[in-house]
């Protein structure tokens, strides 16, 4: 039972802290407003974290370890094959924990909570697939199709979130591996 509450409170908390997150500086962000938004006390809130930068420790690696669970279990040639396999995957985590990245991908891109969210994700996609390509050339390729991914998905939640998640997955499955020649030839 203790278990289960002590997993709660923290996805409780993770989600507060994306939301204010997306509507304030990290530094503006007080322990007081954190556990009222998360919906605890500040005890409770001190009995699971030292202060608000392990929560957003623990947020930033969840986010490296939600991604990169559905990663790490894929050859890089089936990725390369067949793309379309990650990016449904990653839709479908997207829609399970929805309150959490909706307001994730709502978070300026020019700070350091942003930077260290790459970051993570970043160090992942390393982690799981670096082996089959030159380093250097590797770290520019996921820096430029990360961020247009990231920015794909924040337009969508913008947007309202009308278009079908698998239908954007797929879309971006083939922008990412064959490009926007990919796209024409997909639509002829």
């Amino acid at each position: 039972m203790g278990h289960i509450r002590k997993t709660q409170t923290h996805d409780k908390v993770r989600i507060a802290l994306a939301q204010l997150l997306a509507e304030k500086a990290y530094d503006e962000i007080t322990v007081a407003e954190l556990a009222q938004r998360a919906g605890i006390n500040r005890k409770t809130f001190y009995n699971n974290y030292t202060g608000i930068h392990m929560a957003l420790e623990e947020l930033t690696q969840q986010i490296a370890d939600d991604f990169g669970g559905p990663l790490s279990d894929i050859d890089f040639m089936d990725l390369l094959n067949n793309p379309e396999i990650v990016f449904i995957k990653l839709g479908r985590l997207f829609q399970e924990k929805l309150l959490l990245y909706e307001n994730l991908l709502r978070i300026p891109q020019n700070t350091l909570v942003y930077a260290k969210m790459h970051g993570a994700l970043k160090e992942k996609l390393f982690e799981v697939f670096s082996e089959n390509m030159n380093e250097a050339k590797f770290e520019l390729a996921i820096d430029y199709h990360l961020t247009g991914i990231v920015i794909a998905y924040k337009s969508w939640v913008d947007k309202g979130m009308k278009e079908d998640i698998d239908e954007l997955s797929r879309f971006l499955s083939v922008l990412v591996i064959h490009g926007i020649r990919g796209l024409f030839e997909n639509e002829s």
